[in-house]
């Protein structure tokens, strides 16, 4: 019986292969023939019967055949494609299929368009672009010229439509100017032009200087769409870009037609994936006549009181020296970094020649400067010193009298001052806190419009001329210090309101009277870690004054505070939101390193000073 079931299974199973036909199996091969893709029979082309320049593709195939149109306005893969053509002439459709085996076309087939439909051309698309009926206009690349776009090519995301860029809400990948990107185009195709007529049909010719070219075609505007299509001519675009697009001519997507500007985009096809190119144009009429409006050029904006913030940060007397980090840039006339990304020395580009190694070679720079007699000591990173003087006027121009910083700080990339002797300061940066961290200054191209900057950082109180603070008396036997808040960190409490130094304070809150800063030095000892522990940790200052107006919140990343890395004398400081007399809290934490010490009583703190300025 068992056998007599097999047997049964067999012949189901041979019956069922042989039922299969190949047309469902045999995905290798292509069931259509070039000679059975004939209009009538796989496909037809008719006129309205209302309006003979609407025209009507229809798919005849199977749908599971995808239809693959090329016609005068593009391609399709609709079953139902409608045409809508304005000018009289002959025009050529290919139909094709897709087919499991690969892409089948039939033999190309005429029509004719016996007279013109104007109704078709009665669009604000085809006035912008000719002129209107019976006229015709000339358009030139925009090289930025003429305050319309930045330059000849615009780098969009490749789907970008019509509705996007004109609601704004376009992906917009990069918008070189033409000035500082000349490798997009050549200076010579300046002259080249494109002219779109609706004389006589819609005939468009072209002059390419650097493509060598003189053409002359025919175009179509898809108005609902927004493409167009052009038949033996092409749009004006860059030799160097040619090869990375394979269609130059069909549906091609208008995103900007007005009066003046124009803008089709080219889909990028080659190796780098696909991208849209949108090449602008402005008219001729408009370029010819154009006129730049007068405006002056763009100023960095500093910052309400930046005179005071780089001619006192503590005392008077100020050492900038350049930044380790990032030691240059360049900026726009605004000021703002035209390489933001550039933060440390293994994010600069390796055409600037700058790595983590060059600092060391520039470290002995300074230029101190004295805001009370404008004097100014410079130190060359060979140890030369020159003095001068400088003033600094209200726009934040430096100008120097008998001091000329300049150095090479690596491969071609030099520190100068302009040819009169003068720094910029394009931008200030400073802290959470409100306090400064560094400033640029910078000489302006004298061809682009940028500038050229270098990132000072201050460096306080190191001159003869520095204002002397004043040194708090402190009882170090009424020092409290430990894991006061239970949160991890070692505090040292100097005084709190809302601790036990309240009743019993080794310093009198009364004698804090500071203008800029207050400095705090102090020694640890006894410090055991447990396994694992982090090693590193960062001081945290806490301070306000008695109104609660003018304080100081540490994170730890402040420019005061310090890393603690195990038994030793630490000296930080905080420069509070303003001068005031007095505190309500006044601590130092040593953030996380109480969670690393099992035996926080093996721990040893004294303050061995407190300054104020």
């Amino acid at each position: 019986m068992k056998n007599i079931n097999k047997i049964l299974l067999l012949l189901i199973a041979v019956f069922l292969m042989a039922s299969c036909t190949p047309d469902e199996f045999d995905l290798g091969t292509k069931d259509i023939s070039k000679e059975d893709l004939v209009e009538g029979i796989a496909y037809t082309i008719e006129h309205d019967v209302d309006n003979p320049n609407i025209i009507y593709l229809t798919s005849l195939m199977d749908s599971k055949y995808t239809p693959l149109w090329n016609h005068p306005q593009g391609r399709s893969q609709e079953n139902k494609v409608t045409l809508k053509i304005p000018f009289a002439g002959e025009y050529d459709v290919q139909f094709g299929v897709q087919t499991r085996g690969g892409y089948v076309y039939g033999d190309t087939v005429r029509f004719s368009i016996d007279q013109m439909y104007a109704g078709f051309i009665d669009n604000e698309l085809w006035t912008y672009l000719t002129g209107g009926v019976g006229n015709k206009k000339t358009w030139r690349l925009d090289y930025g010229d003429y305050g319309l776009a930045a330059g000849p090519l615009t780098y969009c995301e490749p789907h970008t439509t019509w509705t996007e860029w004109q609601a704004g809400t376009a992906a917009i990948g990069w918008a070189p100017s033409w000035s500082d990107n000349q490798w997009i185009i050549e200076e010579a195709d300046k002259d080249s032009r494109m002219t779109f007529s609706l004389i006589d049909g819609a005939v468009m010719t072209t002059h390419k200087v650097t493509e060598g070219l003189d053409e002359v075609g025919t175009f179509l505007i898809d108005v609902d769409n927004h493409t167009i299509t052009t038949t033996d001519a092409t749009i004006l675009r860059s030799n160097n870009f040619i090869a990375n697009a394979s269609n130059w001519n069909s549906d091609l997507v208008i995103l900007e037609l007005t009066e003046n500007q124009l803008m089709i985009g080219v889909r990028r096809t080659n190796e780098e994936g696909d991208y849209l190119y949108a090449w602008n144009f402005v008219s001729d009429d408009y370029a010819e006549n154009y006129v730049p409006e007068d405006l002056p050029d763009p100023e960095p904006t500093l910052p309400d009181g930046w005179l005071d913030d780089v001619s006192k940060v503590v005392s008077y007397d100020i050492n900038w020296v350049l930044s380790a980090e990032t030691p240059f840039n360049w900026a726009n006339l605004s000021g703002t970094l035209l390489n933001a990304d550039w933060v440390s020395p293994e994010t600069y580009a390796d055409w600037t020649g700058f790595n983590g190694d060059v600092p060391a070679t520039y470290a002995n720079f300074s230029l101190k400067m004295n805001a009370q007699n404008n004097t100014v000591e410079y130190t060359a990173p060979d140890g030369t010193v020159e003095t001068g003087t400088y003033e600094l006027d209200e726009k934040g121009i430096y100008t120097f009298t008998g001091v000329t910083p300049s150095f090479n700080i690596c491969s071609w990339v030099n520190l100068n001052t302009s040819s009169d002797n003068t720094w910029r300061i394009t931008s200030i940066e400073k802290d959470l806190a409100g306090h400064v961290t560094g400033m640029w200054v910078g000489v302006r191209d004298p061809e682009k419009a940028e500038y050229m900057v270098y990132k000072l950082v201050p460096q306080v109180g190191s001159g003869d001329s520095e204002v002397q603070g004043t040194e708090l008396a402190f009882d170090n036997s009424k020092l409290v210090f430990g894991d006061l808040e239970e949160k991890g960190n070692l505090r040292l409490e100097l005084y709190n309101e809302y601790g036990s130094t309240v009743t019993d304070p080794p310093l009198d809150p009364e004698t804090i009277v500071y203008n800029k800063r207050i400095e705090i030095t102090f020694t640890l000892g006894g410090i055991a870690l447990d396994e694992g522990a982090v090693g590193s940790y960062q001081t945290a200052i806490s301070y306000s004054d008695p109104t609660w107006t003018y304080d100081y919140w540490g994170d730890g990343t402040g420019p005061g505070e310090v890393t603690v890395n195990g038994d030793g004398t630490y000296t930080v400081y905080c420069e509070p939101s303003g001068a005031a007399t007095g505190a309500v809290v006044f601590v130092v934490d040593v953030l996380g390193l109480a969670a690393d010490v099992s035996d926080l009583s093996s721990i040893t703190a004294t303050v061995d000073k407190i300054v104020v300025y």
